[in-house]
C-alpha cells in the first residue's frame, strides 16, 4: 500500500515537473512573429453592430465584442474628437510609412492591410514587443498622415491595439490569410502564397 502511494505521489511530481518544464520552455521561446491591429480615432466604437476589440476581446481568432447599441451609444456621447475614416490616398500613405519604418527596423511584413477605419499588420522579425512596435509604426504613420496634409493635430488612431505573439510558421500562415485573404478586397502589401515569407526571411530559400 505505501509503495503504491509512493509511485502515485513519484507521477505526480513527473507531472508536475514537467508541466513547470513545458511553461519555462514557452517562457523562453522566441515568438514567430506578431499580429497587430488597430484602429482610426472613435472609428470602431465598443459596441460596433460590426464587432469591435475591447479589453476581453482582443485576441487573434477570438470573437469581436458582441454588438451592443446601448454601449455603443455611450461611446458616442462620450467622443470628444470626429471620427476618422482613411481616403485612398491616406490609405495609402499609411502603407507607404508602415512599409519604411519596418525597413528601417529591419522587421518583415507577412501581411499588410489598411482599411478605412482600421489596420491589420502581421510582421516577422521583429525583436521588439508588440506594445512597443504598434507604438512606432501608429506613429510613424500619423507623421507621414500630417506631412502629406491628410490629417489635422486631433488624435489619428485609437489608444487601444491588439497585439498578439504568432509562436509558430503556421501561426503566421494563418494570420498572414487572414489579413490578405478574408478583408474584403486586395491588400497591397504582402505575399498571397502560403509560407511565402519564409523566403522573404531567407532570401529566396522556402524553409517549408
Amino acid at each position: 500500500m505505501r509503495s503504491a502511494s509512493l509511485a502515485t505521489l513519484g507521477v505526480r511530481t513527473l507531472a508536475r515537473s514537467l508541466a513547470r518544464s513545458a511553461l519555462l520552455e514557452r517562457a523562453m521561446a522566441v515568438p514567430m512573429g506578431c499580429f497587430l491591429t488597430w484602429s482610426c480615432s472613435d472609428a470602431r466604437l465598443p459596441g460596433d453592430r460590426f464587432g469591435s476589440v475591447d479589453d476581453r476581446h482582443d485576441t487573434f481568432g477570438q470573437e469581436y465584442a458582441p454588438a451592443a447599441s446601448a454601449r455603443e451609444q455611450a461611446n458616442c456621447s462620450a467622443m470628444t474628437v470626429q471620427e476618422v475614416v482613411l481616403s485612398a490616398p491616406a490609405r495609402a500613405v499609411v502603407e507607404t510609412a508602415l512599409g519604411r519604418h519596418c525597413d528601417v527596423r529591419n522587421w518583415s511584413i507577412a501581411a499588410l492591410n489598411v482599411r478605412s477605419t482600421h489596420v491589420h499588420v502581421v510582421l516577422v522579425r521583429c525583436e521588439h514587443r508588440p506594445e512597443i512596435a504598434v507604438g512606432q509604426l501608429k506613429s510613424w504613420a500619423t507623421r507621414y498622415l500630417r506631412e502629406a496634409g491628410l490629417a489635422n493635430d486631433d488624435r489619428v488612431w485609437s489608444r487601444e491595439a491588439s497585439t498578439r505573439y504568432l509562436w509558430s510558421g503556421p501561426d503566421v500562415d494563418a494570420a498572414a490569410d487572414y489579413v490578405l485573404n478574408m478583408q474584403g478586397d486586395v491588400a497591397q502589401i504582402g505575399w498571397r502564397e502560403p509560407g511565402a515569407w519564409r523566403a522573404r526571411m531567407t532570401g529566396g530559400d522556402d524553409a517549408g
